[in-house]
This record gives C-alpha cells, structure tokens and sequence, in this order.
C-alpha cells in the first residue's frame, strides 16, 4: 500500500474540542437514563442523547488549506505515479509563499517541512525548479529532510522538537508512512491494525 502523510502539526491549536454546554443554555434532562452520564451508574462510558449532541457547540474548524486539508492528520492515498508526491510539495510551497494552493485555496503562511523518504534530494530539486516562486520567501520557510528515525526509533520525539523549535510551523509532510512504521510492524500481515498504530501516535501532536 503506498500511503503518503500529511500531517499538520503546526496549526498546534487545531482540532474541534467540544464543550457539552448547549448554545442557549445548560442542558437538564427531565429523568435520568442513558442520556447523560453524570447521572447514569450502570454505564462508564460518555453517553449523550441526541438532544444532548444537537446542543453542543464546537470550534470552528481550522483548515491548513481553506475547505481542502483541515488541521489534524490527512492521508494522501492513491496508486504509484499518479503525482502524490508533487500533489504534496504543490502544498507545501503553497504554504511556504503564502497566498493560495492551486491558485484556488487560501492558506495562511508559515513554516513547513518536507521529510522526502523515497525521493533523492536530486529529485526534490529538480521538482522545485518548475514552480515559479519567490524563491526567497519560500526558501526560508519550506525544509527537507531526506532521514528520519521510525516512530518507535526516536522519530515522534524528533519530529516534537522539530515543531516546538518552528513555532510558525504549519505543515509537516511525512513521504511515505511506510517509512516511518515501526519495523516490528513490517512483517505483521495486519496491516490495517499497524497502519492505525502509527496514525494514533502521531495524529494528536500538538
């Protein structure tokens, strides 16, 4: 399965944390049951009714590209050679100027880095020469790195300290998930169940 990573990990206050008051007012269930759990003893679990649901209020939601790519972990799937990787970079210098993806999306600028695990830089390099970009602007602002160390190798705590040392970070591009899989989980014929592994780890950085 060939599986590309985009994480945003750098809009840190991203994400849609849900508040359980109603938008009018405090929501009192007239007896008790399954629809709450504050009153409920025989279930553990956050229950809510579905008066309950429809009166929570909730962020709004942050997008890394505006109704494209929201703040949290995207999956880029597809099958080989159908541009990913180039669909993924287009973003990321979309990013780095600022402006608009496509020439469609709008996007906040800010800092991002572009871990290439199957590209060569030669590659990357001639792939950066076709857009035609205030190279100095985007040049501070957009990174490359050709390694990094598995998830279970010391590559989560890398890629922390990578973000909390580029506060304006807005984009990390990890290219492709395999490559940063534990390598415990390579040979494990339950990809689906290592695949979400990985995900659950990196998806709530912050």
């Amino acid at each position: 399965m060939s599986l590309k990573v985009i994480l945003d990990g750098l809009n840190l206050d991203a994400g849609n944390e849900k508040t359980r008051e109603p938008i009018d007012e405090i929501w009192e269930p007239e007896t008790e049951g399954y629809g709450t759990k504050e009153k409920n003893e025989r279930c553990s679990a956050s229950v809510y009714s579905c008066e309950q649901l429809l009166g929570m209020r909730f962020e709004e939601l942050k997008w890394v590209v505006s109704e494209l790519i929201p703040g949290g972990l995207t999956l880029l799937c597809g099958k080989p050679k159908i541009g990913k990787s180039f669909f993924a970079l287009n973003v990321a210098v979309s990013i780095a100027a600022g402006g608009r993806a496509f020439g469609k999306y709008k996007v906040e600028q800010g800092k991002v880095l572009y871990v290439g695990l199957e590209d060569p830089l030669r590659r990357v390099q001639e792939r950066m020469m076709k857009f035609h970009t205030d190279n100095t602007i985007v040049g501070k602002n957009l990174f490359f790195a050709d390694e990094w160390p598995r998830i279970d190798e010391g590559g989560d705590e890398e890629l922390l300290g990578w973000i909390k040392n580029y506060e304006n970070t807005r984009l990390v591009i990890i290219d492709t998930l395999v490559k940063i899989k534990s390598r415990n989980s390579l040979g494990n014929k339950n990809s689906y169940d290592t695949d979400y592994q990985t995900i659950e780890d990196t998806q709530n950085y912050r």
